[in-house]
């Protein structure tokens, strides 16, 4: 037997061995740019909770309330947003300038605390999902009555609903809004069509409608998950 074929090839010199340690380089980066834009994400949540909650203290109590008292909203919610509904799109990158959020919602059984933002198109709906909620383009405002519709990501970075599906009747939602903070009991969770537009339409009490991108079939957002709930306390800070 010659003595180069009784010789083995250094396993660092080997063409799988050298494949191997690429695809596991590459593997490694993806995993490390996923980790850092989830955590990114974390920190622009919690930049825009504090930029709103600052200098505001939480209620401590709230006094049983349905809501109406509170004004009905100026004219009427449309709901037909360019035939569409949120898909799981981000519509362009995450910026380091956070936008202050114009209410925050905290659901306690699933641990969530993230900011809402008012829009006025859809497009802006979108780039505000990034950072927490956005609220549909003329739903009822915060501190009316009707029903306040907001949507956000099941899926990617910013998932700030991943864990909706979880919520039951009677869990709770609290909505802060300027010196107050607005109560709400679930009512129903369940799914429907994704061009089900009776879940945002307006509503004579005062109630909160969440949605979320429901997957079926491979296809992330082929149905919707909505979260009903109904206003029942208000506290006051003032």
């Amino acid at each position: 037997m010659k003595r180069n074929e009784s010789k083995k090839r250094p396993k660092r010199k080997d063409p799988r061995f050298i494949a191997g340690m690429v695809l596991l380089v590459i593997g490694l980066g993806f995993l490390c740019y996923a980790g850092g834009i989830k955590l990114y994400v974390l920190f622009a949540k919690n930049a825009a909770v504090g930029k709103y909650l600052e200098g505001k203290n939480l209620p401590g109590s709230y006094l049983f309330s349905d809501g109406r008292y509170l004004p009905m909203p100026d004219g009427s919610l449309a709901y037909d947003w360019e035939d569409m509904l949120p898909g799981d799109e981000t519509d362009g990158p995450i910026t380091l300038d956070v936008p202050k959020p114009d209410a925050v919602i905290e659901v306690p059984a699933i641990e969530l605390r993230a900011g809402v933002y008012r829009t006025q198109y859809m497009s802006e709906m979108y780039r505000f999902m990034r950072y927490g909620a956005g609220m549909y383009p003329g739903t009822a405002p915060p501190g009316t009555r009707g029903n306040l519709c907001m949507a956000a990501h099941r899926t990617g970075p910013s998932d700030f609903f991943a864990h909706l599906h979880k919520l039951k009747s009677g869990d709770e939602i609290y909505l802060y809004h300027e010196d107050q903070g607005f109560k709400y009991s679930v009512e129903s969770v369940r799914i429907v069509d994704r061009d089900d537009w009776s879940v945002v339409r307006p509503l004579s009490y005062a109630a909160m409608t969440l949605t979320t991108c429901q997957a079926e079939g491979g296809e992330s957002n082929a149905k919707r998950l909505v979260v009903r709930a109904r206003m029942v306390g208000v506290g006051d800070n003032s």
